[in-house]
Formats: C-alpha cells, structure tokens, sequence
C-alpha cells in the first residue's frame, strides 16, 4: 500500500510541476516491474543551446533526489534556466528502489553503477533506458548531468552487509 502511494506521488507531483513551466512531460520507458519512466523536457528545444541533465532517485532510498528534483521543476529557478539551457529532468530513474526504498532495483543491482561501458554492477534496466533517452537527442551539447543523491545511514548497516551476502563476501 506505501508503495503504492508513493508511486501516485511521484506522478502527482511531476504533473503538478508541470503546471508551473511550459514543459513537454513524457514516458521515456516502462519497467518490467515497476511503474513507468517519466522525465520533463523543455518546451521548445533548441539545438544552439546548451543542455542540462538533471536526475534524481538513481538510488531509490535517496528520496531526497527525488524531491530535489521535483521542487526544482515546480521553482522560478526551472523557468529561468530553460531560458538558457535546454532542460531535461528525469526525477526518479529507479522508482523500485523509490516505491520499496531500496538502493538497488529489484534484480539487486545498483542502477548507478551500470551506466556506460565499464557498469561495475552489470546491466540495469533504468539505466539503459536513460542511455536510449539521452541517444534519442543526438547532437545535444551536454554542459551538466546534475545527480541529486544524499548521504544515508543506512549504508553501513544494511546495503554493505546486503551487497557483501549477495557476493557470497564476508562482511566484517
């Protein structure tokens, strides 16, 4: 039932951001077990400008990210910079991991370590349908990849010792 609510959350809110700047609002991908993709693009994109990727929520038990994101969708600061830069926000790359807070996603591998050719964790689905989206822009001129983590406490206690099991590692 959280996750649930959570997951209503996030598109409530990203429809509720929308309202405040002249965006294009789109499913980019769907996942085989959860929700949809969603990111946020500027309105009209323009090739001469350069492009600012925003992302939140590639750790799922980061929801600060997430919120981040979406606050800085719904501020004047969004509006301003899509004067300058084509904007694309993608507030919850994993939202598994964000509906059951999680670092990983639900084949228990970390989405932020699977992205290019040298993914230290293997392949992740988020991952590779953000890569398929940013390839979709070809010729976009990228300034800045804005990555909204935060630091938890949960990291000694619980996904050390979880990753180290998953490894068959000793954990000490």
């Amino acid at each position: 039932a959280h996750a649930c609510r959570r997951a209503r959350y996030v598109r409530f809110a990203i429809a509720t951001a929308v309202y405040f700047i002249p965006p294009m609002l789109f499913m980019y991908s769907a996942l085989r077990f959860s929700a949809a993709l969603f990111c946020v693009r500027s309105y009209q994109w323009d090739a001469r400008k350069p492009c600012v990727l925003v992302t939140g929520g590639v750790h799922g038990y980061e929801k600060s990210g997430v919120q981040g994101a979406l606050r800085f969708l719904a501020s004047g600061a969004a509006r301003e910079y899509a004067l300058a830069f084509n904007l694309l926000v993608c507030p919850c790359v994993s939202p598994w991991g964000y509906e059951h807070v999680q670092r990983w996603n639900r084949d228990t591998v970390d989405p932020n370590r699977a992205f290019g050719p040298s993914a230290s964790e293997g392949p992740a689905e988020e991952a590779a349908a953000l890569m398929r989206l940013l390839a979709t822009l070809d010729g976009a001129k990228w300034a800045a990849h804005v990555d909204l983590h935060e630091t938890t406490d949960s990291d000694e206690g619980e996904f050390r010792p979880a990753k180290a099991a998953r490894n068959g590692d000793a954990y000490f």
